[in-house]
């Protein structure tokens, strides 16, 4: 049995930023000592159904998405750029676009060595639904090049963390779940502007 000892757990405060703060060396030490083989059901998937299923999996994230833009749009408006003190004076924009920005840098540039998005300025909601937009394409590129391919390790360099390797659905994993973190974030920045904010979970689409 492997004991691991838990990591203290940041202050509130350096857990809401969401410019990268990991320690890297602490992690790939828990890494190498936890001795977990994965069970043969993960590793044998049926890959002719595994697009299919993210295809299916985003759209699920999209319709979410949809509810918090919706919201947006109806309750807060204005506010989308006013700075909150708990979250480091972030504003509900900032985390909107570098959710975005964090799909095109790890779909489309390390996994596909596409070169960084060209400076955009966008304040509006109007803009960074127009940014979702490429979002939206982006995430339709990467499924269609890595097709059949989604358990074939890739290699590149993001963000200045150096050179590292990953599966597309590794990549595409944590870019969707990356999405529902910051989500739950807006959620909360929401409510301390004083919008309560809806269940944006994606049990509202369960029939």
């Amino acid at each position: 049995m492997v004991k691991v000892t838990a990591r203290p757990a940041n202050p509130f405060i350096n857990y809401c930023r969401f410019d990268r703060r990991v320690d890297l060396a602490h992690n790939r030490a828990i890494s190498k000592d936890i001795r977990v083989k994965l069970p043969t059901f993960f590793i044998f998937v049926n890959m002719s159904n595994m697009i299919e299923a993210l295809q299916q999996q985003y759209e699920l994230a999209r319709s979410t998405r949809g509810i918090v833009f919706n919201f947006l749009t109806v309750q807060v408006g204005d506010d989308l750029n006013s700075p909150i003190p708990a979250f480091d004076n972030k504003t509900i924009r900032e985390l909107l676009e570098h959710t975005a920005y964090c799909y095109y840098n790890w779909l489309a540039g390390f996994a596909r060595q596409r070169p960084p998005l060209a400076g955009r300025n966008d304040t509006t909601l109007d803009d960074l639904k127009q940014l979702y937009s490429l979002v939206d394409d982006t995430v339709a590129t990467f499924l269609e090049t890595f097709h059949g391919k989604m358990e074939s390790p890739i290699a590149g360099v993001h963000d200045g963390m150096g050179q590292l390797s990953a599966t597309p659905l590794a990549v595409f994993t944590h870019v969707l779940t990356h999405e529902f973190h910051h989500k739950g974030q807006i959620m909360a920045m929401c409510r301390l502007l004083g919008y309560p904010p809806p269940d944006t979970d994606v049990s509202n689409f369960f029939f």
